[in-house]
């Protein structure tokens, strides 16, 4: 993410990785979300089939294996295609969707608390902790 925002300027509010999907609240600020989320998920996806590869993890790499044809430089699907948006027209409703997906391992029974779980904003929000990605300050 860090990586992804120098690169094409982007306002990343909050996020969740979880075991089967992952939630962003982000603002492209050229306002092109579609063009964003098939960069995020591009880079991602090479980077843990790289990681994959490195660590000679051949039974998850042969599920992630394409069966069916289509562009020829891509051998392996770690993404579903598409995505799911919502607009956030203020800051209150970012900072309710924000506790939503912060929330979500808790009732996914993942974790007791919402700030014990690792893979998501929750302690860089609300200033407890610094996580790996660092978030810009929701507008008014």
């Amino acid at each position: 993410m860090q990586e992804l925002r120098q690169e094409h300027g982007f306002s990343l509010y909050a996020y969740v990785l979880m075991p089967d999907h992952v939630h962003l609240l982000v603002q492209p600020s050229n306002g092109q979300i579609s063009e964003l989320m098939k960069k995020i998920k591009s880079l991602a996806a090479r980077k843990i089939v790289a990681r994959l590869k490195a660590e000679n993890r051949q039974t998850t790499l042969a599920a992630l294996r394409k069966t069916a044809t289509g562009r020829k430089r891509h051998t392996f699907q770690v993404w579903q295609d598409g995505f799911h948006t919502v607009e956030l027209w203020s800051g209150w409703m970012i900072k309710k969707k924000v506790d939503y997906l912060h929330s979500n391992p808790l009732r996914k029974g993942l974790v007791r608390s919402a700030k014990d779980y690792p893979w998501s904003s929750f302690q860089t929000f609300h200033g407890i902790g610094k996580g790996a990605v660092s978030l810009d300050a929701i507008p008014n």
